[in-house]
């Protein structure tokens, strides 16, 4: 960390967003005793496609190993991330790719099941959590916003500035 705010102090950056953390590393950042660079930091959470890869996401969240903390000046927690798909080379499409380097998946694969990721962003929105989906394919943002409605008919989300992280193939 000491190495990486040298060189933004050297280019003059004086914040950065720090996505996809787990609770160590959020540590580390929160523990530095003399911070140049403001950090917005989100933890990241993989609910999996199994029920028990979910429980353990789930148990994770409501441990309390990370807290949500926007008055931190300097290490603020403001988020969870969840990747959704890949990058653009690894998007969740709805149509297959011309050139598909994976052919038994040629629209690319979701990181987690919809019914799992549903289940994560619930209960992010019952804790009060804001959460920032990686989601670059039409058929990963589809899944994404599916799992934000049904979040926010359970918990609001209206203001807690939930997003979509990328979002580069939205479909028409």
């Amino acid at each position: 960390l000491l190495r990486i705010e040298r060189a933004y102090n050297a280019a003059g950056i004086t914040s950065v967003i720090d996505p996809g953390l787990n609770p160590a590393q959020i540590a580390a950042y929160q523990n530095l005793s003399k911070p140049t660079v403001r950090a917005s930091l989100m933890w990241r959470l993989n609910p999996g496609f199994s029920d028990g890869e979910l429980q353990a996401a789930l148990e994770l969240l409501r441990s309390g190993a990370v807290r949500r903390d926007l008055d931190n000046a300097w290490a603020r927690v403001i988020a969870i991330k969840l990747g959704v798909d890949g990058g653009v080379e690894a998007g969740y499409y709805r149509e297959p790719y011309v050139f598909a380097d994976d052919p038994s998946s040629p629209r690319g694969k979701p990181y987690m099941s919809q019914a799992n990721l549903e289940a994560l962003c619930l209960e992010a929105a019952r804790l009060g959590w804001q959460v920032g989906a990686h989601c670059v394919g039409d058929a990963a943002i589809d899944a994404t916003l599916s799992a934000f409605e049904v979040a926010d008919r359970a918990a609001s989300i209206q203001a807690g500035r939930w997003t979509l992280i990328h979002m580069m193939q939205a479909r028409e």
